[in-house]
């Protein structure tokens, strides 16, 4: 076990120090700061019927960071690659992207998404929260499209970075 402190400035000047306590025999990484609030790692799902684009967030809920593209089609297949996924990396919550229609409203593709976050929550006893991913992939395609990515490789890439726009969204509106 080993403990490290980082000490934080926030935008409004105020310190606050994390405490990052680190049980190698778990693996787990457990985070407080300086008032007692607990920090978590979140998966962030950009969900599809033939592919799911996997982020992860740092343990202090700051950073979402791409980690991989579940490609399956059969939907217990995907919801058995995902908590597989989940589990070996301790997440404590789940971020699905919603797909919502440019005007707001929900179609059918948003209900399929939101049962498969369901199923996955109760699979995994974390709870899941829905989060608007309108033009998420399109953002994706731009940003891997100026890195110079090719348009072979920019297909095996664009989930799992449409994953992480998706959560950083909320890690930065929730941070």
């Amino acid at each position: 076990m080993f403990c490290k402190a980082k000490l934080f400035l926030r935008d409004d000047g105020i310190a606050i120090i994390y405490l990052i306590i680190n049980l190698l025999a778990m693996g787990n990484i457990i985070c407080y700061n300086s008032i007692g609030e607990f920090f978590m790692k979140i998966l962030g799902l950009d969900y599809g019927e033939a592919r799911i684009g996997v982020a992860i967030s740092d343990a202090l809920g700051m950073l979402a960071n791409p980690l991989d593209t579940i490609c399956e089609k059969d939907r217990e297949m995907q919801l058995w690659k995902t908590a597989e996924v989940a589990r070996a990396h301790g997440v404590e919550k789940i971020v699905v992207g919603n797909p919502k229609r440019m005007d707001g409203t929900l179609g059918h593709r948003a209900e399929y998404t939101q049962e498969f976050a369901r199923d996955l929550s109760e699979m995994l006893g974390v709870p899941y929260v829905m989060w608007d991913e309108r033009l998420s992939s399109t953002e994706a395609h731009r940003i891997l499209e100026s890195g110079g990515v090719s348009g072979k490789k920019r297909k095996t890439k664009v989930d799992k970075i449409a994953a992480v726009i998706i959560l950083q969204g909320y890690l930065d509106a929730n941070s």
